[in-house]
């Protein structure tokens, strides 16, 4: 009751002409936050005395966590040399780690010398063992963090052991899964008689919403790797990484909205009302989607895609508006004037879209718009995970930069399918607007193979307003058609986004013909599967032109003249220019280029870069939020204020160099004016040496060659 009344207090004083607003606040952030608390605390009679304490959303609060605990264990891994290790140890590596974790036992005393000591075996690498006790000292902080807000239980391998995969277990189905987990499990915390039953509620929600809340214990480090292999995240990495972030999300929204998040929120819009604040039925749809965005994973399907790509899309707007101010022009960055990396593919794009694959004018226009649709769909859930309104400057790229340094590329997978999911999703739309009759044949094909007819195509189209209801209407067929159709989205969400694991994958890709919009889009959709180097469509001409263009690439990307990893997000902008402009064109229009400053921008990307620019200027990067009300240093104030002038698109460079002047640190003005005309420089040979360790020193020594110098200012 202390969360409910805290929040419809905090509402009913800063939020009463717009409660909507006030909640969308709390859950995502306000850029104001700081001010508002001030306003809060004054209208509460808080006076002079009362130290203003900022009302952090819950957003702000899950990454904050999350960048926290990835920042202390980067260190605990650098300090105990394990890096190498955690990064490439391989699959037995991982192995050897799980036993060696099981047999640590679950904290018993947090003073307790023994309680972080796995049984003695000869067997295990010390390398194993010292990896196992970091991953546990995580495992026991999370629990006690978790425990102060609802009770939890704690056994061996809790932090890695709900590391589900919700497309393979959709994949292989309920009965394969549960026959798979059945004899990995420890059933002694389960009723006798009662795991099937365990198991097949256990299915239902993780294909639903992800994740499980009970508990799933596994017998032994091998049991657990050996799920992990197959309905896993496949890497000990990766399962470390994404359960620190469950644990976090899970504690910034418990932390305000409680346990229950979807009751706590009909208590305040019923609070709410009781004191004449009333929210709109569209207003809570929206507020309730936030609510299910925010839960401890990102599920799949659960929300329209208009709502979810809404709620993604508005996160970045601040770090575009603050790079616009910061970089004024694309003089700034020098290799983002040389096009070499974008004019090899040039062609290729126009022969993709100009019919070399697709003969239908029409096929081929649909294309073209899916394929800027996937862009942007790519682009707003890559950035939303990063990004809360209220999230301090350089927090953002400082939790890129760390998912980067450990090698972790789950956030990557888990956009690109909610992208591929969303587009599928428009493609199914667009599909609908056109009768069965006007449908490519091949695609009709498709959609008879999932037994929908032209009757029930037909009623569907007219249950959504699409077409006027006819004799031959029908509410049952209609139905059966959605089902039809969600079943055909999942079958192609899993055949591009999961790799094959036998035969059975290829009956999620039956009837996929190869001179469709539909094929051509499956396949460009498919090169976003994995995290790596961009790489361009595969040409449809000549073997000669695919070599070179892979060659291209290669040295482009090689050459470092690209500010990797925001590359990913330039790429995609510039496919989706050269197609919408492609497109335009066969429609008869003329559309000019954007510039490279322009792609950047719209894309994100130098968001990103000016959120880093600034973090590193301030020094801002890695202070909780739960210290930003006692920091009391005269600099920091002027400088958030300034940050907030540029997220509102005034230029103010030169007031950013008065501030470093006048209240910052002598090295602040040479820091600003060094990382921002040597930003590529600055970003790239870190960032890339966290991609790949070992680069920096390696760079270094090619370079004293090449000027044959004994000495050599290293990259800062």
């Amino acid at each position: 009751m202390a969360r409910m009344r805290r929040v419809v207090e905090h509402l009913a004083r800063a939020w009463r002409h717009s409660p909507a607003e006030g909640l969308e606040s709390i859950l995502t952030g306000n850029p104001d936050t700081t001010a508002l608390a001030a306003q809060d605390v004054a209208s509460s009679g808080g006076g002079a005395e009362g130290a203003p304490k900022p009302f952090w959303s819950v957003k702000a609060r899950q990454i904050d966590l999350w960048s926290l605990l990835l920042h202390h264990l980067i260190a605990d891994i650098e300090k105990a040399n394990l890096h190498p290790l955690w990064t490439s140890g391989g699959p037995e590596f991982d192995r050897q780690v799980a036993r060696a974790l099981w047999r640590i036992g679950p904290e018993s005393n947090e003073h307790s010398a023994s309680s972080n000591a796995p049984t003695q075996d000869a067997s295990l690498p010390a390398q194993a063992v010292t990896l196992a006790k970091v991953i546990s000292s995580y495992q026991d902080r999370v629990h006690r963090l978790e425990s102060r807000l609802t009770p939890t239980a704690s056994y061996p391998g809790r932090l890695i052991s709900h590391s589900h995969d919700p497309l393979r277990l959709r994949r292989a189905g309920k009965a394969a899964w549960v026959a798979f987990i059945y004899p990995l499990l420890d059933t002694s915390m389960i009723k006798p008689g009662g795991v099937e039953e365990v198991l097949d509620g256990a299915w239902e929600l993780i294909v639903t919403l992800g994740y499980v809340e009970m508990d799933l214990r596994f017998k032994d480090g091998d049991s657990w790797t050996e799920y992990n292999t197959r309905f896993g995240f496949g890497s000990l990495r990766e399962a470390v990484v994404s359960g620190l972030e469950r644990a976090a999300r899970r504690i910034g929204m418990v932390d305000v909205f409680g346990a229950d998040p979807e009751t706590f929120l009909e208590g305040i819009f019923f609070s709410l009302q009781k004191l004449g604040l009333n929210v709109e039925p569209q207003d809570r749809q929206r507020i309730q989607g936030i609510v299910s965005s925010l839960a401890p994973v990102r599920a799949i399907g659960l929300l329209h895609p208009a709502i979810e790509l809404d709620i993604a899309e508005g996160a970045p707007k601040e770090l575009i508006d603050l790079a616009v101010a910061l970089f004024p022009g694309s003089a700034d960055f020098p290799a983002l004037n040389d096009n070499t990396l974008f004019q090899a593919i040039d062609g290729d794009l126009s022969a993709l879209a100009s019919g070399a694959e697709i003969a239908e004018p029409r096929e081929r226009q649909s294309f073209a718009q899916h394929v800027e649709l996937f862009c942007r769909c790519m682009r707003a859930t890559l950035v939303e995970p990063f990004t809360a309104w209220d999230l301090p400057p350089g927090r953002s790229t400082e939790l890129l930069r760390q998912l980067m340094k450990l090698d972790a590329s789950n956030w990557w997978r888990e956009a690109a399918r909610r992208s591929i999911w969303l587009t599928l999703r428009l493609f199914g739309s667009s599909a609908l607007k056109r009768r069965h009759a006007e449908l490519d044949p091949h695609f009709a094909s498709v959609l008879q193979q999932y037994t929908i007819t032209p009757e029930g195509w037909e009623s569907h189209r007219a249950d959504c307003r699409l077409a006027p209801r006819t004799g031959s209407y029908s509410e049952a067929q209609s139905r059966a058609t959605i089902e039809s159709l969600v079943r055909y989205f999942w079958d192609r969400l899993i055949f591009i986004a999961v790799e094959p694991d036998g035969p059975n994958h290829l009956a999620h890709g039956r009837g996929i013909a190869d001179f469709t919009a539909e094929g051509a889009l499956l396949r460009f959709m498919a090169l976003f599967r994995e995290f790596r180097a961009p790489v361009p469509p595969k040409p449809l001409g000549d073997p000669t032109i695919e070599r070179e263009t892979d060659r291209t690439m290669r040295e482009a990307l090689s050459s470092g003249d690209v500010l990797n990893p925001f590359a990913n997000f330039l790429i995609w902008q510039v496919l989706l220019q050269r197609l919408r402009h492609l497109a335009e064109r066969a429609g008869g229009q003329e559309a000019d280029d954007q510039s490279w400053f322009d792609t950047a921008r719209i894309s994100g990307a130098l968001g990103f870069c000016a959120d880093y620019l600034f973090g590193q200027t301030t020094g801002l990067s890695q202070v909780p939020l739960s210290s930003y009300p006692e920091l009391h240093h005269p600099a920091i104030p002027p400088a958030i204020a300034l940050w907030k002038k540029a997220r509102d698109a005034e230029d103010v460079r030169d007031k950013l160099a008065d501030w470093a002047r006048r209240q910052g640190d002598a090295a602040a003005l040479d820091r600003l004016y060094s990382t921002r005309e040597a930003l590529n420089r600055t970003v790239r040979h870190h960032l890339q040496d966290m991609m790949s360790p070992g680069y920096l020193p390696r760079m270094l020594n090619e370079s004293r060659a090449r000027e044959a110098a004994d000495y050599w200012r290293s990259p800062d």
